[in-house]
């Protein structure tokens, strides 16, 4: 695919050099499905197709359209229970189809009064996939009352991230928008908006709770394999329950696709050979002449309907008490998890603590060494300069005793000249004394 896109309204393509966001034709959304409070699900979802390769920068329009719809269409069927929002821990815990095919790594919580808050996320979030040697790993954001979905692609130079928000954002409907690093900081901002806290009526508790979210990382779980939505749905625990068939009804007759024949081959490039793999659309309906369903007809509002006509959570044989038992029941073993979950987080911290104390050591000793070689190597300079500074004094030395040798090889060539002199010296004095006594003698002989 070429760097650069051309905006195209009909395929609801829109791209620049840093981004490219893709909208569904019929600007769905998690409340086409009457799913309002089904965005976390719907992310889960998405989280799935992510890691399983169904999400990416390079797949045509329409096979994001076709994974779009499923994501919403699936990720508000597992939504079943309608029972208001929650984060995306709580969702996989309740949830058998994300328990077993997501792991949940870690837990983050971030303060939108920081600003460094969205920096520090995505980079937890390529410190993480580096840490566990991973090319990929989804991000469920959790701010209140809303989730959307983050996902980090490192394999993809051209645009590594990609946002999925399954809400309607006005007029657009939901969206895939894959983007750079800076542009994603940017988007978030603007998508995370802190409030003002008049907002809440100066109620410091609650601008607290919105003015932070939270961020739970994922990878794939135990089962590395897409598995159809039949397989693993948590309306299957108890087939005895009258609501439990109806939502398998449903989920069989809207949700009659296979992955494996439909969005893999397109994103290969392979030919499609007579393969359905739509999603339930919205809902629709078409009478005929005479005013009234054909059985196609009904049949194909009874699929794509399915979502929205989802019975309300209640059972006839349960009282309130049992009802109030169940959510308590419920609400320890979510308890239970988070708590284990903290441990695990804290023998992390001092894993990693410990590691960092111990980096910190081989620093300090790496630093003492590092001294000590500049010590050696300032006194070997000085030894050096020493060395030569002697070698001047020794040379100057040399030069001396060389000068003082000829010296006296000089005198040695005199002392025989010397000596011979001396001797011509003897003679001549005893020849003056001969001379002297020859002198007085004519000397007394003339006085007489």
């Amino acid at each position: 695919m070429s760097p650069i896109f051309s905006s195209s309204s009909s395929n609801n393509r829109f791209a620049t050099h840093n981004s490219l966001s893709i909208h569904h034709p019929r600007k769905i959304s998690q409340y086409t499905y009457n799913g309002p409070t089904s965005c976390t699900y719907c992310c889960l979802e998405a989280s799935l197709y992510f890691l399983h390769g169904l999400i990416d920068s390079n797949m045509s329009s329409s096979d994001l359209h076709r994974v779009m719809e499923m994501v919403l269409s699936q990720g508000v069927l597992m939504d079943h229970l309608k029972d208001g929002y929650r984060a995306a821990d709580e969702v996989l815990q309740r949830v058998p189809r994300f328990k077993h095919q997501l792991k949940l790594c870690s837990i983050s919580h971030y303060k939108l009064t920081n600003e460094d808050c969205f920096s520090k996320l995505v980079q937890s979030l390529k410190k993480k996939c580096q840490k566990m040697n991973l090319t990929k790993m989804a991000v469920c954001i959790t701010k209140p009352p809303e989730t959307i979905a983050l996902f980090y692609d490192s394999d993809n130079i051209q645009f590594p991230f990609c946002v999925f928000d399954s809400h309607s954002n006005g007029s657009n409907g939901a969206s895939f928008r894959f983007c750079k690093e800076n542009e994603l900081k940017q988007y978030l901002r603007g998508r995370l908006k802190l409030m003002d806290i008049t907002v809440f009526g100066g109620n410091t508790h609650i601008y607290q709770q919105y003015s932070m979210f939270e961020a739970n990382f994922f990878t794939l779980g135990e089962i590395k394999q897409l598995m159809d939505p039949r397989a693993y749905s948590d309306y299957q625990v108890n087939n005895s329950n009258p609501m439990a068939q109806t939502m398998n009804s449903m989920a069989s007759s809207a949700l009659d696709y296979s992955l494996s024949a439909s969005i893999l081959p397109a994103m290969n490039g392979q030919q499609k050979q007579n393969v359905d793999y739509s999603a339930p659309s919205a809902p629709q309906s078409h009478n005929d002449e005479n005013g009234t369903l054909s059985q196609q007809q009904q049949q194909q509002q009874q699929q794509t309907t399915a979502p929205s006509s989802i019975p309300p959570h209640k059972n006839d044989n349960m009282d309130f008490i049992s009802i109030i038992r169940t959510l308590v029941s419920e609400r320890k073993t979510r308890n239970a998890t988070i708590e284990e979950l903290k441990e695990k987080n804290a023998k992390l911290e001092e894993e990693k603590n410990h590691a960092e104390l111990q980096i910190k050591e081989k620093d300090e000793i790496i630093h003492h060494l590092e001294k000590g070689n500049e010590l050696l190597i300032a006194e070997n300079a000085e030894a050096q300069e020493f060395n030569n500074q002697l070698a001047e004094v020794v040379q100057v030395k040399e030069d001396r005793i060389r000068e003082l040798t000829e010296t006296l090889d000089s005198l040695q060539t005199l002392i025989p000249r010397m000596e011979e002199q001396k001797k011509q010296n003897v003679e001549m004095t005893q020849k003056y004394q001969t001379l002297l006594k020859e002198f007085s003698t004519l000397l007394s002989k003339g006085e007489e």
